[in-house]
């Protein structure tokens, strides 16, 4: 499982590389993305500018900018990572990961 931090109140960006099968995906296509911080659920729909999947989505980068979240709590989470396109318009589960709010 994959770690990530997020500093609040703060710039930073973390880039995570969505593969399957050992492939980077191509994540251009990607209509929305969230992603559970605890209580909090970060949606792209709602958090315009968290996520960008389109400047590297070719090679599977997601580039995640959460540190200005209003709501967001310092801690250590594990994540849920889901992913939307027009395959999936329910969403897809992509995965877990450790987030650490600092």
């Amino acid at each position: 499982m994959i770690t990530i931090k997020i500093y609040k109140d703060r710039d930073n960006i973390a880039s995570i590389q969505l593969d399957s099968n050992g492939e980077a995906q191509d994540i251009t296509n990607l209509t929305r993305v969230h992603m559970t911080l605890g209580d909090l659920l970060v949606d792209s729909s709602i958090h315009a500018g968290v996520f960008d999947w389109a400047s590297f989505g070719t090679s599977g980068q997601l580039d995640i900018a959460a540190g200005h979240v209003s709501t967001l709590t310092k801690g250590e989470y594990t994540s849920v990572l889901t992913v939307y396109d027009a395959t999936y318009p329910n969403g897809l589960v992509w995965g877990k990961m450790i987030a650490q709010i600092e």
